[in-house]
């Protein structure tokens, strides 16, 4: 029996050791995926610095013009948007979409998905102020749009120039020199799209309604269920540093032993994981995207998945030292206790 129990706790030991560093992992992400503010902060790094927002303004700006009713015009803007290189996209995202604006909309969002994760509604409820947004593109910020969009645009053609009089929409940049009153017309383009935005934008259930709704019932129960399990993960470690000890430990020695080498191992390999943060971008940066996502977010995917991966591998670093340097300690300590059976033969030796 005593030789069967060691040959489990040896297997025991083997899973604590593979396991350590993916529990952690997978606990750290949770400290972000799984706390308001955390998550709230996160994703607001990843809207104001990252490409995840120009990505989607590209996608949106593309997909709108396959639905134009014009499509000579709508052609024209494909070979303006084609020029825009990353850059400008995300100099578009500063101007468009500043962090002042982006911050309360983050907000909202993440309040929004926890309160209905934690609470017994089917949907969520989301309500977005568009007030601040209203204002800045009637100001500074829609005039410094329009001129920086206007710098993308191919030139006009005197059709074109004719047409823009008469007070079309027209997709071309109009000559310094012509006669064509600019500013009065993209002041007027600017107005017309700010009174299209609405004050208030609640996304609720009439947004998140039938299927759409069964799938987010079903999200949330694997986001709970996943919570759950990962903030419970840590403890995994424990039960089967518990297990080996029931099974093959009898002496401080052994202890030092079964439970020294397991957490010098696993620390090992935790903070080897941990090293890994640096590389990230270039492992993931062949990482193929979903079937069906748009390129350009397809592109973004990477630095999103390195973004939060990071988060979750850097703090494996000092967790992995710690618990190896717990192993080493304990290793080191338990073995200045004398084993039993030396113990007997000095026993013997004083009697003798």
């Amino acid at each position: 029996m005593r030789v069967i129990g060691k040959i489990l706790a040896f297997v025991v030991a083997a899973v604590f050791v593979l396991t350590l560093p993916l529990t952690l992992i997978l606990y750290n992400g949770g400290q972000y995926l799984f706390t308001p503010a955390k998550m709230e902060a996160a994703l607001l790094d990843l809207l104001v610095e990252g490409d995840l927002l120009p990505a989607a303004l590209q996608t949106y700006a593309s997909e709108a013009l396959n639905i134009h009713p014009d499509e000579a015009q709508a052609e024209l803007a494909r070979n303006a948007l084609a020029t825009l290189t990353l850059e400008d996209w995300r100099a578009l995202r500063d101007i468009l979409l500043p962090e002042r604006i982006l911050s309360p909309w983050v907000h909202a969002i993440v309040e929004g998905v926890f309160t209905w994760l934690e609470g017994d509604a089917p949907t969520p409820k989301i309500t977005l102020e568009m007030g601040e947004i209203k204002k800045h593109l009637a100001g500074a910020g829609g005039k410094q749009l329009i001129a920086y969009t206007l710098e993308a645009l191919p030139p006009c053609t005197p059709d074109m120039l004719k047409a823009l009089l008469s007070g079309e929409v027209v997709i071309c940049r109009p000559q310094e020199s012509s006669d064509i009153p600019l500013d009065e017309i993209a002041s007027s383009y600017m107005e017309n799209a700010v009174a299209a935005i609405p004050d208030t934008l609640v996304l609720d259930q009439n947004l998140f309604g039938g299927a759409a709704g069964l799938a987010l019932s079903s999200i949330k129960l694997q986001f709970n269920l996943a919570r759950t399990v990962i903030r419970w993960g840590p403890y995994l470690g424990v039960v089967l540093l518990l297990l080996i000890a029931a099974l093959a430990v009898r002496s401080g020695r052994e202890l030092g032993r079964w439970w020294g080498i397991p957490l010098i191992l696993g620390g090992g390999l935790t903070a080897l994981a941990g090293s890994l943060i640096s590389r990230l971008p270039s492992l993931l940066a062949g990482i193929s995207p979903p079937a069906g996502m748009p390129a350009a977010l397809g592109k973004a995917l990477p630095q999103v998945m390195a973004y939060l991966g990071a988060k979750a591998l850097q703090p494996l670093l000092l967790q992995g030292g710690v618990i190896l340097g717990i192993g080493l300690l304990l290793l080191v300590i338990m073995s200045l206790f004398k084993s039993p059976k030396t113990e007997a033969s000095l026993q013997l030796t004083q009697q003798r």
